[in-house]
């Protein structure tokens, strides 16, 4: 008997924004929002029906389990806990070349 389970692809963007102990981040980062935006629409268009979530997380409260990674430099975006990208808005063919390789697992 074969078990096929559904694969969910789960795309997690680091923001620069936050608190953690007695350091804010006070400024607004528009690549971050940008990225937030394109990266919705691409799911909405690209991957409607498919078991694809996009998470969007703030960086300074979760910077030690970024920095682990290789994610140093915001906007940081992941997939399934995998480092796609950093530092500049988010590249999107990189970005659905990967997501379109963890459907395909």
């Amino acid at each position: 008997m074969v078990v096929y389970i559904s694969m969910k692809v789960i795309i997690t963007q680091y923001r620069w924004a936050g608190t953690w102990g007695p350091f804010a981040i006070k400024t607004v980062c528009d690549e971050c929002e940008l990225s937030k935006l394109v990266i919705g629409d691409l799911i909405t268009e690209k991957f409607a029906g498919n078991d694809v979530v996009f998470d969007v997380k703030e960086w300074l409260p979760n910077w030690w389990r970024v920095i682990w990674k290789g994610g140093w430099h915001a906007p940081i975006f992941f997939v399934n806990g995998r480092l796609v990208t950093q530092g500049k808005t988010v590249d999107l063919k990189k970005l659905e070349k990967t997501v379109r390789e963890e459907l395909e697992k």
